[in-house]
């Protein structure tokens, strides 16, 4: 086995980010337009969407959390 990290492919690092930034834009203004129309805000529909389906819920905790821990843990020795 080598002891180098493998490559990182930057134009793949830009496409996550911009993916990223554009998936938070998409909410804020989203719920900036609930806001103006009085209607409920985004926090308000994913919480009873949340109470509503718990075991869904915990599932997407547990993958966002794995890739966490995995992003965060992979450290080359």
């Amino acid at each position: 086995m080598t002891d180098q990290a493998p490559p990182i492919n930057p134009i793949a690092v830009q496409l996550v980010c911009i993916v990223v930034l554009a998936i938070l834009a998409s909410a804020a203004v989203l719920d900036f337009y609930l806001a103006l129309t009085d209607r409920p805000p985004l926090g308000l529909r994913i919480r009873t969407w949340g109470r509503r389906y718990p075991g869904f819920l915990a599932a997407v905790a547990l993958v966002f959390g794995a890739m966490v821990g995995h992003f965060f843990l992979s450290i080359p020795e």
